[in-house]
């Protein structure tokens, strides 16, 4: 059985070792590994660049083992499987073993030259030819190396935890050519051709790069830094190879030059697998960021396979994800800065839109000069007033925000008098608890719903953090009645019981507005299962059933379907940094006042297009129906309709629609009818009684001019 190997590692100073004792000067620096099984060299060389976090595409390691034998002081070098043999032995010899290594870095590369992996990795080039040393810190340590900017991250991982300082140079330096260096892949230096600028006239077409061709060669010019580091690492992705270039920018110019170039390689391609390491998430996010204006949630798959189209490449998910991440902080600015923006944005949201309402409430670990906030609750001021115009029913929802600080987003949705969505409020919160729930439902009381007073319907899923904050609420109590989803009732059935037949007759019962369809139902489910049918009796029937809803409270929206579908067209901006993420519900908030506002200038019914609609499919239907007349005084009437029901059978439907006129005239279109249209019945009935049916109105006003 293997035991755990201690192993102290030392690198960056001089040591000694003697008497079984290693001592060392000021600089050198050391830690601790643990080999827990049974490694081979080249495994025990990757611990070890782990570790220390060195890149050893830039650096190889030399190995020297400290150790004692037969009282003898000892040190061996450590470069293959049969020199890592030794110290698995001395590790079974004795014990309380420790193995002292001392770890020589080396850069692997030739200082006098940089390759273009340098350049794919941000290293600057001047337009002169003086070498300048900069010192790169890892763990410590200083290791001299001939670049002006480090890498950011590692090759594979490219960890966002680690930046890189940035330059202040606007020229990369190279070594002067007076010597022959040699680099991995032995290319001389004096291979790097020097190129003389030509003089070029006005006429004269200048060679700049080209995305779409993506060749690259000596005296082309580059827009930007950025440009030129991409085009290098696409030419190297499609020639396999690591290509060595040079780049300046004259202090007059605003374009980069290739100035030196390798004519040629004699080497085979350095990379052999797909996975090509050239290939950056800040590659990638230069690729897909078109598609990503079009369309921010556009599926990392989707990249994956996009990369392996266009590029050959094969990307992983994380890699492709990170690209997605950056190309969405080159459009609406990274997470951070969005942080630091947003008091300024909201407050200039708050004067061009007069009633908009802002709500913050603070981390208590927060101070004076720095505010942490926790939750955050916006409203604006065109959708306040629009909302006392709607039908007084809510549907509130929350989703999952999938940015790099994750929370949820709470939404407020209702519908206007042509039963288009109006998005009410919004908020974004740190979870959904009770306390979160009951922070948003009162901010939207006191600066919204308490204008509209009482009688206000909400409708929501069975989520117990939203009944708990209603039932605490003393105000909601008293002036607000909840409401069940019916979809979300039946979802919660099936997931409990599983049977497929239960499924229709669970909608059934929730949705059906007549009292024989509804006992018909009830009886077919208690009959299938009845502990299903003791489940749903659980449930108070007002709370989600139609025919049980005391006062037409849901005005006939049955499920939460407006803000689910609210929240699909949110789908992308769950990605965006905070300010993205309010812009764009203003954004949606603007189209759907302008789309309204232009519904209105073309409107020349008497009712919303959508409702006018739909009353004359039914004034037609109603002409079907036979009416008799009971009581002219009272307007009492029966009627019968002649369809077939019941497999052929002509049945009689006694359908009495009661109206004391003049008070009463509100009933033939409104609140008895849950603002989806008078019913054939009393279309007929009206028509009898020779009153107008497009006339009888209900609160609110439902003509053109109150949808917004």
């Amino acid at each position: 059985m293997f035991s755990p190997i201690l192993v102290q590692l030392y690198w960056g100073g001089n040591v000694s070792y003697q008497n079984g004792s290693i001592s060392y000067d000021a600089s050198t620096r050391s830690t601790t590994v643990i080999i827990r099984e049974k490694i081979s060299y080249e495994a025990f060389i990757d611990l070890i660049f782990k570790h220390l976090q060195v890149e050893n595409e830039f650096y190889q390691l030399k190995l020297k083992f400290y150790y004692t034998f037969q009282g003898f002081s000892q040190c061996s070098e450590i470069f293959n499987d049969s020199s890592m043999e030794v110290l698995y032995y001395l590790a079974t010899t004795g014990g309380n073993f420790h193995a002292d290594v001392y770890v020589n870095i080396e850069p692997t590369m030739s200082i006098q030259q940089t390759s273009c992996m340098d350049l794919l990795r941000g290293f600057n080039v001047a337009e002169g030819h003086q070498q300048q040393m900069y010192s790169y810190e890892y763990n410590t340590s200083q290791v001299q190396v001939d670049c002006n900017m480090a890498t950011s991250g590692n090759i594979d991982g490219e960890s966002e935890s680690e930046e890189c300082p940035e330059s202040t140079e606007e020229s990369e330096v190279y070594q002067s050519d007076n010597e022959s260096t040699y680099d991995d892949n032995g290319v001389e230096e004096h291979e790097l051709r020097d190129y003389e600028a030509a003089d070029f006239d006005d006429d004269d077409e200048m060679d700049i790069w080209n995305e779409e061709s993506r060749e690259v060669r000596i005296g082309m010019y580059f827009r930007s830094k950025d440009e030129r580091m991409h085009a290098v690492r696409l030419w190297n992705l499609d020639r396999n190879r690591e290509w060595y270039v040079s780049a300046s920018k004259k202090s007059n110019d605003h374009l980069w030059r290739i100035v030196r170039w390798v004519e040629g390689h004699n080497c085979y391609g350095t990379v052999v697998r797909n996975n090509n390491r050239c290939l950056k998430s800040r590659d990638i996010a230069t690729i897909i960021i078109h598609a990503i204006r079009e369309d921010i949630a556009y599926p990392v798959k989707q990249i994956q396979a996009h990369l392996k189209d266009q590029l050959h490449v094969d990307v992983s998910y994380s890699k492709a994800w990170r690209g997605r991440k950056e190309a969405i902080e080159r459009i609406h600015g990274s997470w951070v800065s969005n942080f630091q923006e947003i008091p300024k944005y909201v407050e200039a949201l708050k004067v061009s839109n007069p009633g908009t309402i802002v709500e913050w409430l603070h981390h208590p670990a927060g101070s004076s000069n720095s505010y942490i906030f926790k939750y955050v609750f916006w409203a604006f001021g065109p959708a306040i007033k629009a909302f006392q115009h709607c039908q007084p029913v809510l549907s509130v929802d929350g989703t999952h925000l999938k940015g790099s600080y994750r929370g949820k987003m709470l939404i407020v949705v209702t519908k206007n008098a042509n039963n288009y969505i109006v998005p009410v409020a919004f908020a974004i919160v740190d979870e959904e608890t009770v306390e979160s729930w009951s922070w948003f439902f009162q901010q939207f009381w006191l600066h919204i719903a308490m204008q509209r007073g009482k009688n206000l319907c909400v409708i929501s899923d069975r989520h117990k953090r939203i009944i708990n904050a209603m039932q605490n609420m003393q105000v909601w109590r008293e002036n607000v009645v909840h409401r069940f989803c019916p979809r979300h009732v039946r979802s919660n059935l099936m997931q409990k019981f599983k049977v497929s037949r239960m499924k229709r007759l669970c909608w059934d019962i929730g949705s059906t507005t007549q009292q024989r369809k509804y006992e018909h139902s009830v009886q077919l489910l208690s009959n299938l299962n009845p502990q299903a049918w003791e489940y749903l009796k659980g449930i108070k029937e007002s709370k989600w059933t139609l025919l049980n809803d005391k006062n037409h409270c849901r005005w006939g929206n049955l499920t939460t379907n407006i803000s689910e579908s609210f929240n699909n067209t949110l789908r992308g901006i769950r990605l965006m940094p905070i300010k993205a993420i309010i812009e764009c519900t203003f954004n949606k908030a603007v189209e759907h006042f302008r789309r309204n506002t232009d519904i209105i200038e073309n409107c020349d019914t008497l009712l919303p297009p959508r409702i006018w609609r739909l009353f004359n499919t039914r004034d037609l239907r109603s002409q079907e129906h036979m009416v008799t007349e009971f009581d002219y005084r009272v307007v009492d009437y029966n009627q019968m309709d002649p369809r077939p029901q019941n497999f052929g059978y002509q049945i009689e439907i006694n359908v009495v629609t009661r109206y004391q006129l003049p008070q009463n005239l509100v009933r033939g279109y409104g609140v008895d009818y849950h603002l989806s249209g008078p019913l054939n019945s009393s279309v007929a009935s009206l028509l009898q009684a020779q009153l107008e049916p497009q006339a009888q109105h209900s609160e609110p006003v439902l003509d053109a001019g109150s949808f917004v």
